[in-house]
């Protein structure tokens, strides 16, 4: 079960350097006064902000629920009580399920930043 838990530690931190790769590239790509959606909804994106503020707020959250999802992965790794209830068994799924939700969603919305910089007519 413990090998369980190092693999979703690998995989999150692999999302996690894939998520601050792309913000990476994607701040050179974007020109400068671009805006980039930091909300998606059912109607498309919206609360679209400057990147510079935008951008950094993708791999900031990542980071924090990487942070938590460490915490408790070595909290229930190191406490009997979780091991014995079997908390290591679908615990390392249900970690993983928000870094891949956050990962998709900075994915399509720099789609839209650089889609809305090529084309100004999108946000109007």
């Amino acid at each position: 079960m413990l090998v369980g838990v190092i693999t979703v530690a690998v995989v999150n931190t692999v999302i996690l350097c894939w998520m601050l790769a792309l913000t990476r590239r994607t701040w050179r790509t974007l020109p400068s006064g671009a805006l980039v959606p930091v909300h998606g909804g059912a109607n498309g994106w919206d609360r679209w902000r400057p990147k510079e503020s935008a951008l950094v707020l993708w791999p900031v959250i990542s980071g924090l629920i990487w942070l938590l999802n460490l915490g408790i992965m070595i909290y229930a790794a190191v406490d009997p009580g979780a091991r014995s209830q079997g908390a290591l068994t679908a615990l390392p799924v249900a970690l993983m399920v928000p870094m891949v939700i956050l990962a998709v969603s900075e994915h399509y919305a720099v789609k839209a930043a650089i889609g809305a910089a090529n084309d100004p007519n999108t946000l109007a």
